[in-house]
């Protein structure tokens, strides 16, 4: 793991005035160079009063998102940029674990349908021998890569979720890359009967 920019903690703006999240990297690239770079988001929601940020009260909380691979590192300008805003050295040195399907995972909309599905380490030490129910691993995200902008959104989409609102009333749920992020999402952070419900919110099946 390389310690250069694990722990680094990032200030993300979401959509549609929600707020702010705070989001912080692991370096796994030493280990796996093309999806080493992880991701996850504290559920630390901070409306933009707050004049000091507190790295170790946000680190209190729980995570809400992640961790997800993205595929370069966080922008400080420009567009797409996230806000740095300090470094943490209490960072987790274990490595994470991931759900991976054997298939075409875009068969079903309900990830629960499919099979077989594997765990595996970002380590590369894996359990690809063994086939889990769906449930068992519903809580690991895939190893898809993310760009930077679609950790955003589909924070943002969550919270919508949360706040009870219907994310097509958002996003714009026939773009393929909206749809793919909201199924990505709901299956992974949602259970059975919540995902059933929440995929009667897509209206065209591209």
């Amino acid at each position: 793991m390389k310690t250069e920019f694990s722990g680094n903690i990032y200030r993300i703006s979401l959509d549609f005035d929600l707020g702010f999240v705070y989001a912080e990297l692991l370096d796994y690239t030493d280990v796996r160079e093309f999806d080493g770079i992880l991701i996850q988001v504290y559920n630390y929601i901070e409306t933009g009063n707050e004049k000091q940020i507190d790295i170790e009260k946000i680190k209190s909380n729980e995570i809400l998102f992640g961790p997800v691979p993205i595929n370069k590192y966080p922008n400080n300008k420009g567009k797409f940029a996230w806000k740095y805003i300090g470094k943490s050295n209490s960072y987790s040195k274990e490595f994470p674990w991931f759900k991976s399907f054997r298939g075409l995972i875009n068969k079903d909309d309900n990830w629960s349908n499919l099979s077989p599905w594997f765990k595996a380490n970002i380590h590369g030490i894996d359990s690809n021998s063994i086939e889990y129910n769906y449930e068992d691993v519903r809580r690991l995200e895939t190893l898809i890569l993310n760009h930077p902008e679609m950790v955003k959104i589909k924070v943002t989409m969550l919270l919508l979720i949360n706040k009870g609102e219907i994310v097509r009333d958002f996003y714009d749920l026939t773009n393929i890359g909206n749809r793919n992020m909201y199924i990505q999402l709901i299956n992974t952070y949602y259970d059975n009967n919540k995902v059933e419900e929440l995929l009667k919110y897509i209206n065209i099946r591209l």
